[in-house]
């Protein structure tokens, strides 16, 4: 369990910033409320006056904080934090901090108490303003990433429900991102579709010729509502039918696929999407 990773969402920018706004706003409630340390005998200070002085404690304790954190964000960003190495920072975090506070107390507050007693009482009280947030903040956070993920997960049942299975000779209808019909096309005379700014261009055949059409819209779009063993995406920009393929080049840095119809380009095949058209042509 030490071992194990802690979860990405402990170090986003974000929860971050909540998290020590939360423990600000927590460390001056109870130090308002409760007082620790016996501060009333300290001097006589005024409600206004002892408030004044816990945001002087709070401000400078977040000040801390917001540097550790930062830090710690720039190495989690180059070297994954495990649950040891996670607990052993809040653990110094908490030392630092209390050793910062017991010397405020003990020389510049003259409280008359042995240094050790002084930096225990510190310790505990720094680790009880700290610890309750963090819990917390922990606990809102995976909550939170929880209740998102769950999102996701029914966005893509959802995604997925929707999608139109395409047969051989089946009429596409293409539609824009208000939903209006701009185009049908038989799948047996679509070439492929390819991405441009905000629009995708729809390359088919009629009457034996190559044409397109512009439509606003977006690839991500197109692959998402139809789904087809032969008319899927091979590169960040096209999604092909594989019926139209001709021939398929496997060169040591590249791939790319031909349609043998004159004014149609070789398509690149991307990397990520290599594995996925082999298995198509090896018909795996």
């Amino acid at each position: 369990m030490i071992n194990k990773k802690i979860p990405p969402f402990i170090l986003k920018k974000l929860n971050i910033i909540q998290m020590l706004v939360f423990t600000a706003l927590f460390s001056l409630v109870f130090i308002n409320i409760y007082r620790p340390f016996s501060s009333p005998t300290w001097m006589a200070y005024s409600r206004t006056e002892f408030f004044l002085l816990s945001c002087v404690i709070v401000f400078s304790g977040i000040t801390v904080l917001s540097i550790s954190r930062a830090l710690m964000y720039f190495v989690y960003q180059r070297l994954s934090l495990n649950y040891l190495q996670y607990y052993s920072w809040l653990v110094a975090e908490i030392m630092f901090i209390s050793a910062a506070y017991t010397f405020i107390v003990r020389f510049a507050l003259h409280v008359d108490k042995d240094f050790i007693v002084l930096f225990a009482a510190t310790f505990f009280y720094t680790a009880l303003v700290l610890l309750l947030p963090y819990c917390v903040s922990w606990l809102y956070f995976a909550l939170h990433e929880t209740e998102q993920e769950l999102e996701r997960l029914m966005s893509r049942e959802d995604n997925f429900a929707n999608m139109i299975p395409v047969e051989k000779d089946e009429m596409l209808h293409f539609r824009d991102e208000k939903g209006e019909l701009r185009l049908s096309v038989a799948m047996s005379n679509l070439l492929f579709i390819k991405t441009s700014d905000n629009y995708v261009e729809i390359h088919y055949l009629y009457k034996n010729s190559p044409h397109r059409f512009l439509l606003r819209n977006s690839l991500k779009n197109m692959e998402e509502q139809y789904t087809s063993p032969m008319f899927f995406r091979c590169h960040r920009s096209y999604i092909v039918n594989f019926q139209k393929v001709k021939m398929l080049k496997n060169d040591k840095e590249s791939m790319s696929l031909e349609m043998d119809i004159e004014g149609i380009p070789s398509i690149q095949v991307s990397k990520s999407y290599t594995n996925k058209v082999i298995k198509y042509f090896a018909g795996t």
